[in-house]
């Protein structure tokens, strides 16, 4: 999982006495020497973040709530991208500092100072792509006194968009939060998404704050209905009031540059949260963070135990088995595919059959339309026919975007139905590959959730085809000596058939569209998920030569080994023990 705590650098452990450093920095160093380094590194930053009086608020939601809009205006500038796509694919924390920086941390652990306006760089889906250039985490540093006490406010990517890894990262983030900021709207006011993450978030987290954005486009009515269902949902979820609801517009505030609506109020409560609250929720994640990385030292140091204690021919019958049940279920997966193939063919015969409904439904009307354009500008002068050119190509787009807006989501659902079975197969193979062996129990499984939706973006663009050409001479005097009726008349037939051609023509496009999206959407799941089964197996595998190494060097290591692992378990207990009793 990605590290959130990006504002620090990793405290070095080497050398330190645990009763030297802090319950965390303790457990940096018994994870290094347990071998999670993964877990170490974490501690090291989390400390640092608890020492600095740091705390997270996370501003989540459904994609398109404006999130990211509404942290730009809580910090009175644009920082973090915004659109009218989805924008946000990588966690971004903006905290406090005297200067205006800001920096990435990527998948190697390196960091990079980048300028502020360059972050869509790195933390946009336009220009990193499902986050192509390995970006763990940004951060953006500014002088704003809403910072100043410690709160950090963390724009988080969206729920439920076409970017899968958009939502993982978000919901991989829900250990870091600290308290919530929950961005609602009105089309729905909250998705059944969003009710869940809420529901996970307030399993460890007690401090939530609603807002409903974008307060400027909807009438008193719609605010109130909205307000009113996202209380009672919310409510009924979590089992105790939601407290007040601030209705803002994000864009108002950065347009006007003046608080608007419910906004003072709600930099207000933000403020009186840090002031009242943030010492607590620094403790809150000190303990939490304590809670979560003592088990996972624990199951390291399991996994480790086991592995020197089983016998290595049994470890090897095991291995065996395990080589077996990912072959099994390869060919599960490749005999699966098959019939993936013949859905795709379905689809595909589907997509056309609707391209021809839409055209049997749409042409006549769209026809009619382009006919009433045409002998309404007959009187304007000009050239007739390029003018109903340009009219036939605007009907035509319109059409085909009214089109594509429902088709895709249908596309999307029978998609997304089809591969679901083939998602079970990974997921069956690892709740028996760790009911096997906990050792087994936290292999990474982040391909392997439910699938949303396409895995890759809309590609398609509207195509003018050609423009008529331009009437000759001889044609040009004909008309001049014709009524408008007659001009009209004479330009209809010739643009029509563009009208149906450019209809067609893009309606074909379209479906082709469609069938590449699942194509590729296909292969990429299918990777993902051979990728996780030949993951299992590598793990198995190392764990096996680890054990084989140490009873190489004889009972003697082993014994060493073994009570080594006993004792870094007493110590990582205590940590645990000791910082729940300071709670």
């Amino acid at each position: 999982m990605s590290n959130p705590n990006v504002g620090f650098e990793e405290r070095p452990g080497a050398g330190a006495q645990a009763e030297e450093v802090s319950p965390l920095g303790a457990l940096s160093l018994l994870a290094s020497r347990a071998g999670a380094l993964t877990v170490a590194t974490e501690a090291s930053l989390l400390a640092a973040r608890v020492e600095a009086g740091l705390f997270y608020v996370a501003c989540v939601g459904q994609f398109k709530r404006g999130k990211s809009t509404l942290l730009n205006a809580l910090v009175g500038e644009t920082v973090l991208p915004a659109g009218v796509v989805p924008v946000t694919s990588v966690v971004t924390v903006l905290r406090y500092g005297a200067e205006r920086i800001a920096r990435v941390r990527f998948e190697s652990g390196h960091w990079r100072a980048i300028a502020v306006g360059s972050l869509p760089l790195y933390v946009s889906e336009s220009e990193n792509p499902e986050n192509r250039k390995g970006v763990l985490a940004a951060e953006v540093l500014l002088p704003h006194p809403l910072l100043a006490s410690g709160l950090c406010l963390v724009d988080t990517p969206g729920l439920g968009s076409v970017f899968e890894a958009n939502t993982a990262a978000t919901r991989s983030f829900i250990p870091h939060i600290d308290a919530a900021l929950v961005v609602l709207g009105a089309d729905p006011p909250i998705s059944g998404e969003e009710l869940a993450l809420v529901a996970d978030v307030s399993k460890t987290v007690q401090r939530f704050l609603f807002v409903l954005n974008k307060a400027d486009r909807l009438s008193e009515s719609e605010r109130r209905e909205a307000r009113r269902f996202a209380e009672q949902q919310i409510e009924r979820r979590l089992g105790r009031p939601t407290g007040p609801i601030f209705e803002v517009s994000a864009t108002e505030v950065l347009t006007d540059g003046k608080p608007a609506r419910d906004f003072r109020t709600l930099v207000e409560a933000l403020g009186t949260l840090a002031t009242e609250a943030g010492s607590d929720l620094v403790r809150q994640a000190q303990q939490r963070g304590i809670e979560r990385l003592t088990a996972r030292v624990i199951q390291s140091l399991d996994a480790r135990e086991e592995a020197l204690l089983r016998p290595i021919h049994e470890s090897e019958l095991r291995l065996e088995s395990l080589r077996g049940s990912v072959e099994t279920a390869e060919r599960a997966a490749q005999d699966l595919g098959y019939l993936f193939t013949a859905e795709q063919d379905r689809l595909s015969a589907d997509f056309a059959k609707r391209r021809e409904a839409f055209l049997t439904r749409t042409l006549p009307g769209a026809t009619g339309r382009l006919v009433e354009a045409i002998r309404s500008a007959a009187g304007q002068g000009g050239d007739l026919r390029r003018r109903g050119a340009a009219l036939a190509r605007q009907i035509a787009q319109d059409a085909l975007e009214g089109w594509v807006s429902e088709i895709e989501p249908i596309a999307e659902s029978r998609y997304r139905e089809a591969m679901q079975r083939f998602v079970r197969i990974g997921i069956d193979f690892f709740e028996k590959l760790a009911a096997s062996d906990r050792s087994f129990a936290d292999l990474p499984k982040q391909a392997l959730g439910p699938v949303t939706g396409f895995r890759t973006a809309r590609r398609f663009y509207f195509n003018d085809l050609f423009e008529l050409e331009p009437s000759s001479g001889v044609r040009r005097i004909a008309d001049l000596s014709r009524s408008v009726e007659q001009s009209a008349a004479a330009a209809v037939p010739e643009v029509s058939e563009y009208l149906r051609q450019l209809l067609e023509h893009n309606g074909t496009r379209v479906v082709n569209d469609l069938d590449e999206r699942v194509a590729e959407s296909r292969r990429r799941l299918e990777s993902d998920i051979r990728d996780r089964l030949r993951e299992g197996l590598d793990y198995a595998v190392q764990a096996l030569e680890r054990a084989r190494h140490r009873r190489a060097e004889g009972a003697e290591v082993v014994d060493r080994e073994l009570a080594n692992i006993a004792a870094l378990r007493t110590q990582t207990q205590r940590i645990r023990e000791s910082a729940a009793i300071r709670t």
